[in-house]
């Protein structure tokens, strides 16, 4: 079986004082000082299925460190560098590594973020995985790594990253990005076996697999990241569909390997049955269209693939076209193929002593947006919830969570309600948290009911639902609880 499905990370990254998700209160400076830039990360699996704060389940510390650049509109030869980890013990916060924090220097500069994760084994925490990264000269900008092909312990199903912007602290202190996984992968969800007479015998518990014309290592930097929707940066989609990943260049050496292992069950409550299957069942692949090669000879196919098994060695293709079209199909970054492989003796191409025989089908990619905590992200959320408020209708459940009795809409951008002359009201049991973003209302517009944190209404700065200038005359100028 095989399921196209995008792949998105969202790291929100509030200009706040840096720490937690905890009850403690921090004072937020004013917006002509530098501000700490502050991380709340969550992630979405290669399943669109949920999305989860980063390190639950103490999966954190497998995302190694988390290297962000910061770079300047307007001069995007100067970077500053900050090293991330997962925050020990929590989920959906970064603690500093190393480095110096980044910073919003004023309010008015417009930043690029960029973000790339450099993860460690995926079974050992205190190895490295398949992943190096630099950020320190002889390289002019810095920014340069090399990611190595393979199986489940080359850290691959923790390779994130991505670049958002431009941003400016004056248009809201929070930056919202989505992050994507690198490269694409493919679980052998099942592998058979039949003899010769055509008999299925047994389920393969362990063999080899090997993908002999693909690369086996890769190069990357940074400055040719894709930026999703910033052309002013990078006017090149460099074939990636427009999304957002890494341009990588492939290396000479070809044959990528892995032992592929039978998973064991029963399978752990807490892992999805990809998860679980990809600890021992899955491997991670540079993009690359199954049927490309310089003939028409299966073994000169990228999507060829060889099993060795026991003594025996089986070869087979990944090999089919887009529904309707004559296009081969491309593994893309963050994709994710599932396959049930049977092994058949008995001579087959390629060179091998029997044929592997792929079951796998294929569903559109789906545009389903997932997000770290239910709140307000695009225009088209704003207008649907201006709508709602006005009717007196249900509130999507998409739009809130329930905390502490009451549901807390939240915002992670920016909203225009222009539209709004009058008095807008928040229901009674809902709170409306702005984390630092503005909302533009028209003339005699306002917002009533309860508010809580920083919030900006037509670019006047206002805490708990007071304006912050009244607050500093009477002394009575709020902190905040940090917020995930």
């Amino acid at each position: 079986m095989k399921y196209l499905n995008k792949t998105v990370w969202c790291f929100c990254l509030p200009a706040l004082l840096f720490g937690g998700c905890d009850s403690g209160k921090e004072e937020i400076p004013y917006r002509e000082n530098p501000v700490a830039v502050r991380f709340s990360v969550a992630e979405d699996s290669f399943v669109q299925t949920r999305a989860d704060l980063i390190g639950k389940d103490g999966t954190g510390p497998q995302y190694g460190t988390i290297y962000i650049r910061q770079t300047p509109k307007e001069d995007q030869n100067t970077h500053m560098w900050g090293h991330y980890r997962v925050t020990e013990g929590q989920s959906g916060s970064l603690t500093l590594e190393d480095k110096e924090h980044l910073y919003w220097l004023d309010s008015e500069t417009e930043y690029f973020f960029e973000a790339i994760s450099v993860p460690v084994n995926g079974n050992d925490i205190e190895r490295s995985g398949g992943v190096t990264f630099t950020d320190e000269m002889p390289y002019e900008s810095g920014g340069q790594g090399e990611v190595t092909f393979g199986g489940y312990d080359n850290g691959l199903e923790y390779f994130v990253g991505v670049t958002v912007g431009p941003q400016k602290l004056s248009n809201g202190q929070t930056v919202t990005m989505s992050m994507a996984r690198q490269i694409g992968k493919i679980i052998f969800k099942t592998i058979k076996y039949k003899n010769a007479s055509d008999v299925e015998n047994e389920n393969v518990e362990e063999c080899r697999i090997i993908f002999p014309n693909l690369p086996t290592k890769a190069t990357f930097d940074l400055d040719r990241m894709y930026r999703v929707n910033q052309v002013t940066m990078d006017p090149q989609p460099l074939g990636m569909n427009g999304r957002n990943y890494l341009c990588l260049t492939d290396s000479d050496e070809k044959g990528i390997k892995m032992t592929w292992k039978k998973a064991l069950y029963p399978k752990p409550t807490h892992l999805t049955e990809d998860e679980h299957n990809s600890k021992t069942q899955a491997i991670y692949l540079p993009t690359f269209m199954f049927w490309d090669g310089k003939d028409n000879k299966p073994e000169n196919q990228s999507g060829f693939f060889i099993i060795q098994y026991k003594d025996r060695t089986y070869t087979g293709n990944l090999n089919v076209k887009t529904l309707g079209t004559n296009d081969y199909i491309r593994l893309w970054p963050g994709d994710c193929l599932r396959v049930i492989v049977t092994l058949q003796d008995g001579p087959a191409g390629g060179g091998g002593d029997g044929s592997a025989i792929a079951e796998w089908s294929i569903a559109a990619e789906q545009e389903v947006p997932h997000y770290p905590l239910p709140g307000i992200y695009t225009a088209e959320d704003a207008q649907e919830l201006f709508a709602v408020l006005q009717s007196g209708k249900v509130i999507p459940e998409r739009f809130y969570k329930e905390e502490n009795g009451k549901k807390v809409i939240r915002l992670f951008t920016n909203i225009d309600w222009s539209m709004v002359t009058t008095e807008l009201i928040i229901p009674d049991d809902f709170v409306f948290v702005g984390q630092g973003y503005n909302v533009r209302l028209g003339e005699g517009g306002s917002i009533s009911g309860a508010m809580e944190g920083l919030l900006y209404v037509n670019g006047k700065r206002y805490e708990d639902g007071v304006l912050a200038d009244a607050l500093r005359k009477s002394g009575t100028y709020k902190k905040h609880d940090s917020v995930c």
